[in-house]
């Protein structure tokens, strides 16, 4: 089950565990309240852009490097899903479990990450210029080597992320207020900063 055309295709609500769709097409599929755990998108580019996988079951999946523009994951569960070198940009995550994900070296830029769930989830080296993290626990993520210029993080629980060689330019930080970054001059005392105010580790 692999290399198939599901452009437009409703597949709401199927039974699609262990399914192999690597190289697959689903454009504009609905994919709403799918089981897809240890789904394998693996190998081969899959397009997932205009998707919507609101409520799907996501458990383990290997995301591979996916293809994915706009698509929405809203209340999804990714527990411990994987993805490297995947383009998952201006998608919405709102209230998706990211707890223990592995998205890493991934284009999420634009995203929306309001209220998810993100726990000991790894978005090493990820592009996230622009995303929307707020409400969201991040606690004990690592964010590290991530582009995160001006990304949202208000309310957000951020305590134990690893934030080391992440570009923070215009951030807003969990209190609302806006964050410039720091420079090499500034980095010891700014990072002291945001480590005592909110938790956050820069492990260099």
């Amino acid at each position: 089950m692999r290399d198939l055309d599901l452009t437009n295709a409703d597949l709401s609500c199927s039974y699609l565990k262990t399914a192999n769709l690597s190289g697959s097409t689903l454009v504009n599929a609905n994919l709403q309240g799918v089981k897809m755990g240890s789904t394998d998108f693996d190998r081969q580019s899959t397009l997932l852009h205009d998707c919507d996988l609101s409520g799907a079951d996501l458990t383990e999946a290997d995301l591979g490097d996916v293809h994915s523009m706009r698509a929405n994951f809203t209340s999804a569960t990714l527990h411990k899903c994987r993805a490297q070198g995947a383009l998952i940009a201006e998608a919405t995550f709102t209230a998706a479990d990211l707890t223990e994900s592995a998205i890493v070296n991934s284009n999420l830029e634009r995203s929306i990450l309001d209220d998810v769930k993100a726990t000991r989830a790894d978005f090493t080296s990820c592009r996230l210029a622009g995303a929307s993290f707020k409400r969201a626990d991040l606690s004990a993520a690592s964010l590290a080597n991530t582009d995160l210029t001006g990304a949202n993080f208000t309310g957000a629980n951020l305590a134990g992320a690893n934030f080391g060689n992440a570009v923070l330019d215009n951030i807003i930080l969990p209190s609302g207020n806006q964050f410039l970054g720091m420079t090499r001059f500034t980095r010891k005392s700014r990072s002291q900063q945001l480590a005592g105010e909110f938790g956050i580790r820069f492990d260099w």
